[in-house]
């Protein structure tokens, strides 16, 4: 008889571990598929600012193409201040980008 109480007993210990490591894994899955949302809102921010700098870049891309279309020297049309605005906005958009990242890491802190 002892010896199936001392049986019984290990089991009620095991089946509690076993509770209480399920309620830990499912609140781990919990916090995992949180920062599984922040992340991909985080990569979706991304990405849209990416490509508004594409096209924001291409399109001022296309302005000096076509204001040196014609012309004979389209390197002075690149080392001009035109050359210079681009690598300032170029400049301007890193920086925003980088914005973006910190003001979502404020937002929404990883633990």
């Amino acid at each position: 008889m002892k010896r199936l109480e001392v049986l019984l007993t290990k089991c009620k210990e095991t089946i509690k571990a076993n509770k209480e490591r399920t309620q830990q894994l499912v609140s781990d899955k919990e916090a995992m598929q949180k920062q599984l949302e922040l992340k991909t809102e985080e990569h979706d921010l991304l990405k849209v600012s990416h490509s508004v700098f594409d096209i924001l870049h291409n399109s001022l891309l296309s302005v000096l193409y076509f204001t040196a279309f014609g012309k004979q020297h389209f390197k002075q049309v690149l080392t001009s201040p035109v050359l210079h605005l681009l690598t300032r906005f170029s400049m301007f958009m890193k920086s925003y980008i980088l914005c973006l990242r910190n003001c979502k890491q404020k937002v929404f802190p990883q633990k």
